[in-house]
């Protein structure tokens, strides 16, 4: 009996105590069979035939890592390790910040830079409109000097005086009478010159009447020189302008730049008066800048001051060896 009723009391207990809590995992127990248990069945049931797929190819790249450790990977390791031994050395050398930085830069930006390093942003200070405008100072200081030639063919250089007339006149004042009307026909020339550009053929000029005032100058200046070569040395001075008329083309740097032409004629370029004559009447064309128009001016004035005075004073100790050189040129009845 005693053993009855401690059964009894320990079973009343058990209800009392811990059945409740038996009875809540009870019903978690039957409401996971009855709810999660067969989607988890269902989940093994897939991974298992997905591993049964997918074992075949597990094992072929279980394989084929084996046979990369065994066959190929002493040649990656070897590599790795020259590498490794490289990036080393390269360290005392190289910064490899600033590599890792030069990595990181934009390759577009880097390439569009390499393509065009320099953007230029042309500001035109004294803009000429067309082409043919800007080479009109080259052709008109051509056209002055062509015609101080032709007119030294024409016009004689020496007086024809009576023994009465050689008395009255010196040589001196002979040399400067000539001289004279050279330079009223080309003052002449110069202002049908200047005229045609602004009138008949219509160039772009910012000044006319610089134009006109330099054209006439720069005639004078070229008008002198011609001059005083065909007084001088008669055919042979004419030559020599003729000569400076070829050397004056490619070198006095009118149409081309003469830094880009041949040492020689970068040489000879700053000694032609036709390098100074075409920069005078640029400053007119495009707009005067005056410290170029006075060096160009004064160099032009010296040219002519010199020639002019070596003229005066040396034409008349040259000429005898020179008129006795063309008389005797005369007799092959081949050159005048």
């Amino acid at each position: 009996m005693g053993t009855i009723v401690s059964g009894l009391n320990t079973a009343s207990d058990l209800y009392q105590n811990d059945y409740p809590t038996l009875k809540n995992k009870l019903q978690l127990a039957t409401g996971f069979i009855n709810n999660d248990l067969p989607g988890i069945e269902n989940d093994l049931t897939t991974t298992l035939a997905m591993a049964n797929a997918k074992f075949p190819l597990l094992e072929k790249a279980l394989n084929d890592a084996t046979d990369l450790i065994h066959n190929d990977w002493p040649f990656l390791r070897s590599g790795i390790q020259k590498g490794a031994e490289a990036i080393r050395k390269q360290q005392k050398t190289v910064d490899l910040k600033d590599l890792i930085k030069l990595l990181r830069r934009d390759a577009t930006k880097e390439s569009n830079f390499l393509a065009e390093p320099v953007k230029l942003q042309s500001k035109h200070v004294y803009p000429i409109k067309t082409y043919g405008s800007a080479s009109a100072p080259f052709y008109t200081a051509l056209c002055l000097w062509v015609g101080a030639l032709l007119l030294s063919n024409i016009v004689l250089t020496n007086f024809s005086l009576d023994n009465k007339q050689k008395e009255r006149y010196s040589k001196k004042q002979q040399f400067i009478a000539r001289w004279l009307t050279y330079i009223v026909i080309g003052v002449a020339q110069a202002v049908f010159v200047a005229l045609g550009n602004i009138f008949l053929i219509k160039a772009y000029i910012v000044s006319p009447v610089a134009l006109l005032l330099l054209a006439v100058f720069l005639s004078m200046v070229f008008m002198t020189i011609v001059y005083v070569l065909a007084a001088m040395f008669g055919n042979v001075g004419k030559g020599l302008a003729m000569i400076i008329l070829v050397l004056s083309i490619s070198g006095g740097g009118g149409n081309f730049p003469v830094v880009l032409s041949d040492k020689f004629f970068q040489f000879i370029n700053p000694l032609l008066p036709f390098t100074y004559g075409v920069n005078l009447l640029r400053e007119p064309t495009g707009g005067i800048y005056a410290p170029n128009l006075w060096h160009n001016f004064i160099i032009l004035a010296i040219y002519a001051v010199v020639f002019f005075f070596i003229g005066l004073f040396l034409k008349d100790r040259i000429n005898p060896f020179f008129e006795k050189l063309h008389k005797e040129a005369a007799k092959s009845k081949i050159i005048h």
